[in-house]
């Protein structure tokens, strides 16, 4: 009888010890696992701070100017803004008494403000939609060429159906004109959509037929073929038979900023 206890006692011992056992091997079974998530989300959380510093490095060496000295500035010196002169002491006639051609009149700064102010600005944004193919919903330290590309294009486009020397006042007198700035505005939206087809997102999705990744620096090259591609594939009514006209008036724009 006293063996038989014995043995029973010796089956449970072991019994127990099989329990401690699995148990240890479960839980080491769960730390593994739970490991191989952390390394998967420090993986990521690397991808991530790659990207972070990747877009700040682009940044400190595409848009960090160190000035060494104070800039200074000489009211009686002229500005020039898209081939046209602007001084604080403008005038109509020559010392002489002549009287100064256009194209070669001398602009008050009220004028150099009205005409800046009426051109179309566009640089890094964030927050908007992401780009295709990415988790990118920023432009800062990569997209600086294409909206350069962008804001040479908006501004031929203004050229093109509002006529030279539209000025951003003239929006309060005219309703149809209004409605066709802010369609021309709408072009340029961060948005994957239709109504927007010079968006960063649809040059982004041309330039991918070039090898450009999503958050890759652009070059003034290519960004001309992309911006050239885009306006000839555009579905846009309002363009349709305009991408000569346009092409005509980018190419003015660009002899002015020269």
């Amino acid at each position: 009888m006293a063996a038989s206890n014995m043995t029973a006692k010796n089956e449970s011992e072991k019994m127990d010890v099989k329990r401690k056992n699995s148990k240890i091997i479960k839980l080491k079974k769960d730390s593994v696992s739970e490991s191989d998530e952390e390394s998967e989300d420090d993986f990521f959380d690397r991808e991530k701070i790659k990207k972070k510093f990747m877009s700040a490095w682009m940044n400190v060496k595409y848009g960090f100017n160190v000035q060494i000295s104070k800039p200074s500035f000489n009211d009686q010196n002229p500005v020039w803004l898209l081939g046209r002169c602007y001084h604080i002491k403008n005038t109509d006639t020559e010392d002489d008494g002549r009287v100064v051609k256009d194209e070669h009149k001398v602009l008050s700064l009220d004028q150099f403000f009205e005409d800046f102010s009426s051109l179309v600005w566009l640089t890094y944004r964030k927050k908007f939609e992401t780009l295709a193919k990415s988790n990118l919903t920023s432009d800062g330290g990569w997209g600086c060429m294409l909206r350069s590309g962008q804001m040479l294009l908006a501004n031929a486009i203004l050229i093109h159906m509002l006529r030279e020397g539209w000025r951003t006042s003239q929006r309060a007198t005219s309703y149809e004109k209004n409605y066709i700035y802010r369609m021309i505005v709408r072009f340029f939206n961060d948005e994957d959509s239709d109504h927007s087809p010079f968006s960063l997102h649809e040059l982004v999705r041309v330039g991918e037929a070039s090898g450009k990744k999503p958050g890759d620096w652009y070059g003034p090259n290519s960004v001309a073929h992309t911006i050239s591609h885009t306006v000839n594939n555009t579905s846009h009514p309002t363009l349709e038979n305009s991408s000569c006209i346009c092409c005509s008036r980018l190419y003015r724009v660009q002899r002015r900023c020269h």
